[in-house]
């Protein structure tokens, strides 16, 4: 179930202006995350390093023979999924403003 039911949101009441806070807080950093992440995924396959750690200085590129950009483009995938799905949190937490928002 990707959204809540009606009889979901009248149980849970509310949300409490401190998570609405946090919601619209997150939801645009959570928006930004996704983005860079596609953006270094996709510049990493037309030719630019793939920029690992900046505090050790690994890069790696997609013509390189080793596993290491699998594994770098793999930690970025499992990052972009983290990022969707606190994303989607965000979203339910929006269905709940805006249902209790028209019931009062």
């Amino acid at each position: 179930m990707i959204w809540l039911t009606k009889s979901d949101l009248e149980d849970e009441g509310p949300p409490s202006r401190k998570d609405l806070f946090w919601t619209l807080a997150a939801a645009p950093l959570f928006i930004l995350q996704i983005a860079s992440v596609i953006r270094r995924i996709m510049r990493s396959f037309d030719g630019e390093p793939l920029r690992f750690s900046r505090y050790v200085d690994l890069e790696m590129l997609a013509s390189e023979p080793t596993l290491d950009f699998a594994a770098a483009v793999a930690l970025y995938s499992m990052i972009l999924i983290w990022s969707s799905f606190l994303l989607w949190a965000c979203g339910l937490q929006l269905q709940r403003w805006f249902f209790w928002r028209t019931r009062t």
